[in-house]
């Protein structure tokens, strides 16, 4: 079975079967806003983070929770699964900056007992945060990719992308997309900037 999630201001994650778009389950009563959601790659597994609160329910078991606690001292922002559903990272902001850059707390945890493997701190504008299919974990950020070695915690390479920006890259890692507002003529207008990650060339620009 595949699923879709989608978090709510009303304090809710509501769950979707993909193949008819029926509604499976609606999860409540969590602190805040749901902010965060990703499945892991089995399906098996839903991560939701509401402020402070990561939540993982079974998919195996018609979206059972199965761990609830608070994780980080800020509110969570990203959540990400390996790509063999052996492990989980969460990211929170934290309250300093270094070089006029926002820091972020990651946590790894081993999903089997939910067990915290790594503590590490990294610096950006975190945007988004995936695994790649070598199971190293990639930070994007609004001017830089940051490569993360998950099982040591430390940081391993940079990719430098300049003032284009980037958000999120797509599924096959060759495109870095990146978002936000014209500050010419068409001022406040949205823009999605679309760059080659191999030679960090603006290809093409969308505005809306």
């Amino acid at each position: 079975n595949r699923f879709v999630a989608t978090g709510g201001w009303d304090n809710t994650l509501h769950i979707w079967q993909l193949a008819n778009g029926n509604e499976l389950k609606v999860l409540d009563g969590y602190p805040a806003w749901v902010f965060s959601v990703a499945f892991s790659p089995d399906n098996k597994l839903l991560a939701s983070g509401s402020r402070k609160e990561l939540r993982i329910n079974d998919m195996t078991d018609g979206g059972q929770e199965i761990f609830k606690k608070s994780v980080h001292g800020n509110d969570i922002t990203q959540l990400a699964f390996s790509p063999n559903s052996s492990l989980l990272v969460t990211a929170a902001t934290l309250n300093k900056k270094v070089n006029d850059e926002y820091v972020f707390e990651l946590k790894i945890w081993k999903i089997a007992g939910m067990i915290l493997l790594k503590r590490m701190e990294v610096t950006g504008d975190m945007q988004s945060l995936r695994f790649t299919s070598n199971s190293e974990l990639l930070e994007v950020a609004s001017n830089k990719i940051i490569h993360i070695n998950p099982t040591l915690g430390t940081v391993t390479s940079t990719e430098k992308f300049g003032d284009n920006g980037g958000s999120y890259l797509s599924p096959d890692g060759n495109w870095v997309i990146g978002t936000g507002f014209d500050r010419g003529i068409d001022e406040g207008h949205a823009l999605v900037n679309i760059i080659d990650r191999h030679t960090k060339a603006l290809v093409h620009v969308f505005k809306g």
